[in-house]
């Protein structure tokens, strides 16, 4: 992880890591169950605009728009006396 709840004016990233030479910006999503859908479905057309604009700041502030990048979501399951279910979902949206 190189950075965590990387903050603009218009939305922030939860996680900013690193996939060999790809930058990864990651919006973490919990439910305490999937009876209305996955966390990741949560993440809507406004969501992702916020986050390609945070994105974007992030990649001012390195001074670098050469990098590969791409979106990630790791979903949380958080059900009552069982050991949280994590689920990386690569390439969210493009």
């Amino acid at each position: 992880m190189l950075y965590r709840n990387y903050l603009t004016e218009r939305g922030e990233i939860d996680l900013v890591c690193r996939d060999g030479k790809v930058l990864v910006f990651v919006e973490v999503r919990s439910r305490e169950n999937t009876d209305f859908g996955r966390p990741e479905e949560t993440i809507g057309r406004a969501k992702q605009e916020s986050l390609r604009y945070a994105a974007g700041r992030y990649l001012a502030l390195l001074g670098r728009d050469d990098l590969h990048y791409r979106f990630d979501a790791v979903e949380v399951i958080l059900v009552e006396g069982r050991v949280p279910e994590c689920t990386l979902v690569q390439n969210l949206f493009s």
